[in-house]
């Protein structure tokens, strides 16, 4: 994905409230003391000086003690790949699993990489730093960040409110306490990422002493971040692997930032108390409260096969995994989201032969969603163009299903009803197969987060 600053100069320039193109005033660290009268100054980020001088501006927003500063480094590009790469190995998740076939079969993800390997790469291209919470480090990756106080700055607060979540809130605590699957794992990414976001932004504001917080033009510029990320998921080889990790960034920061400016900072981080619903309450721009108002049970989980063919695993692929379906299949951005907007439960099945669960021959797939109405399921029905995926709706429930082989695709399409969610349960038992929510949840662990909101796709 390339990344440029055009949209970054245009939300620069609505913070300082001058023309597009205008440059906002690059006040450094060292006029600090003598001229700098705002609250925070642009600064050189490799500088010790800096670097504390942003950790203390961050964790005051939050209302903070800023106490010990993380420890910084600067790395290359390759440097990073291979750190990444070789702890992603060392956890097994570049190994083939049960779902890299099926989720193939669905034109989800490339046919050449893991789901893990792909992350890699959506990552390193133009990502400027990222927050481990593995290790309590932040990353600077050399190359990807301009030489450019303005942006150097924002991004660095942006990792520092990580670091600040983390200490504060426990990451690490978060995932185990609300991730139950791909779909909620994406929601709590929307809420780290959503507050994230609004107070490196509010940094930018009042380093650029130009405007007031409150009088900073927000939709605005979450139009623009919004429009600038689904560009850029169009343009990765999968969106349905892009979509949750770019889309959390303008969606959760709109919803944070309605949440902080109608009950402060403390109603932010009550979300990590409550819990951070659906991602559908976050594309549906609902502040979600504990469990999802929106998204429900599925009454219905698929016909379990007889014979060599088993359930191996299951999961709930959420509205953005629905997304990066539709995009994947050609849709537009914004046509994609608003349709995923729709979804309100799903389940995904994994089936194959127990004796050879990662075999592409012998798996298949089926995915059961249901939605707010019988004509969203039949827009999405129309959008699969895919002729080795199948799919049937009736009423507000779409059937969907792939597999390796023709014959296998046929017996798919005659499995119809409604299995029992309990023989669903009983089959897959403690299963411990990979599923793509444990790449994307041990990629955020290595890098949660990474900076986007200072370097935007034209």
């Amino acid at each position: 994905m390339h990344r440029s600053l055009g949209v970054v100069a245009t939300l620069v320039a609505l913070i300082a409230g001058c023309d597009e193109g205008s440059a906002a005033p690059a006040v450094t660290l060292e006029m600090r003391d003598d001229q700098c009268t705002r609250p925070a100054c642009f600064c050189d980020i490799e500088l010790p000086e800096c670097q504390q001088h942003l950790f203390e501006v961050t964790a005051e927003l939050r209302g903070d003690e800023a106490g010990e500063l993380p420890v910084i480094r600067s790395l290359g590009v390759d440097v990073v790949r291979a750190e990444l790469l070789e702890m992603l190995a060392a956890d097994g998740l570049l190994e083939p699993t049960p779902w890299d076939a099926p989720l193939q079969m669905l034109k989800l993800v490339p046919a050449d990489q893991t789901i893990a390997e792909t992350l890699v790469d959506d990552l390193l291209v133009g990502v400027a730093a990222f927050y481990s919470w593995d290790t309590g480090e932040v990353t600077i990756i050399e190359g990807n960040t301009p030489d450019d106080n303005t942006i150097g700055s924002t991004v660095l607060s942006h990792e520092f409110v990580h670091a600040l979540q983390d200490r504060d809130q426990g990451l690490q605590a978060l995932r185990d306490m609300w991730v139950e699957s791909t779909d909620t794992s994406t929601a709590l990414r929307h809420a780290f990422e959503g507050e994230a976001d609004v107070l490196s932004t509010i940094v930018l504001i009042l380093a650029s002493g130009g405007r007031d917080e409150d009088d900073f033009p927000w939709d605005d510029y979450y139009d623009a971040f919004l429009d600038a990320m689904l560009q850029a998921i169009g343009d990765t080889a999968s969106p349905f692997l892009s979509a949750p990790y770019n889309l959390p960034y303008p969606q959760g920061g709109r919803v944070v930032h309605a949440i902080r400016r109608d009950g402060g900072q403390a109603a932010v981080e009550q979300l990590y108390v409550d819990g951070p619903g659906g991602a559908v309450d976050w594309i549906g721009e609902q502040a979600p409260a504990g469990r999802s108002t929106l998204v429900r049970e599925p009454t219905c989980v698929p016909v379990l096969p007889g014979g060599e063919r088993s359930a191996l695993d299951a999961d709930s692929l959420g509205a953005l995994g629905l997304f990066g379906l539709l995009m994947g299949q050609g849709m537009a951005g914004f046509d994609a989201l608003e349709l995923s907007a729709a979804l309100r439960a799903d389940v995904i099945v994994v089936l194959g032969d127990a004796s050879a669960p990662t075999a592409a021959d012998t798996a298949s797939v089926e995915w059961r969603m249901e939605f707010a109405t019988a004509g969203d399921a039949l827009e999405v029905q129309r959008a699969l163009r895919s002729p080795s995926i199948g799919v049937r709706t009736e009423g507000e429930a779409l059937r969907m299903w792939a597999a390796g082989t023709d014959v296998d695709l046929d017996a798919l399409a005659t499995r119809d009803g409604c299995g029992d969610p309990g023989a669903l349960a009983d089959a897959l038992g403690d299963s411990e197969v990979r599923r793509p929510k444990d790449a994307l949840d041990r990629m955020r662990r290595l890098t949660a987060s990474p900076s986007r909101h200072a370097i935007l796709p034209d």
